[in-house]
């Protein structure tokens, strides 16, 4: 596994979150009504307002009828804005901390190689131990292959 690669994956794109952030702008103060660029909509479930886009839902008002402005909106969303850049700098802060990314890459080969010495040991106990081994499940939980 790739472990540079998979955290440059999981980079959370802002392109929305801003976009967002510009309309509310435009917006503050106004009535919430469903005139939106396209593939945007309000939706309206127990008394909040969310808008919504690509899969992710925005809060916009608890009960209000009025557009928030920005720094409520953002208030109303930190895992879109603050929360997503503070995982965004610890996932860059861990990419440019080189001992740290070769000390993952090794304990995630370790791992990977005992996950694999682990199935193999698992399957050849189940050769071992299957029906009509009367005490087959007992002792899968002894060994810590069924729970």
């Amino acid at each position: 596994m790739n472990i540079e690669k998979f955290l440059c994956e999981q980079m959370e794109d802002r392109s929305l979150s801003t976009a967002m952030l510009e309309f509310v702008e435009k917006k503050q103060g106004a009535r919430i009504i469903n005139r939106l660029p396209d593939g945007w909509k309000i939706i309206r479930r127990y008394g909040i307002t969310y808008l919504c886009s690509e899969g992710k839902e925005y809060v916009l008002s608890y009960e209000g009828a009025f557009w928030p402005t920005p720094e409520v909106f953002q208030k109303l969303n930190p895992c879109y804005y603050e929360g997503a850049d503070e995982r965004n700098a610890y996932r860059q802060s861990l990419l440019l901390d080189h001992q740290r990314m070769s000390q993952i890459e090794l304990v995630t080969i370790q791992f990977e190689k005992a996950k694999e010495a682990y199935e193999k040991a698992k399957s050849e106990i189940n050769a071992l131990i299957k029906h009509p081994f009367p005490d087959q499940y007992e002792l899968e939980r002894l060994i810590g292959i069924k729970e």
